[in-house]
């Protein structure tokens, strides 16, 4: 639920907190690691099953940081994002 409520609802601190958005050192490191593994074909069943759900958060995160960034644009709050000329 969390994840789908409209971000528009937050403010402006919450928006460019989101935007700042980076996946937690625990996690990143043992994404890293994960990955290497993977790169060696040396995941077990529960390697994979843990890269997947950092996967999946680490997703989500960054899709959240995308719509505050959106947000922040029409808000006016970061002025140095790139237009959208289409």
């Amino acid at each position: 639920y969390a994840d789908n409520f409209p971000l528009e609802t937050l403010s402006n601190q919450e928006i460019l907190t989101l935007c700042d958005y980076e996946l937690n050192p625990v996690y990143k490191y043992e994404l890293d690691q994960l990955l290497s593994r993977h790169r060696d074909y040396l995941l077990d069943y529960a390697e994979m099953a843990r890269l997947d759900e950092i996967c999946s958060l680490h997703r989500k995160g960054i899709v959240r940081k995308s719509r505050a960034l959106q947000v922040a644009a029409a808000r006016g709050l970061m002025t140095n994002l790139p237009q959208d000329n289409a």
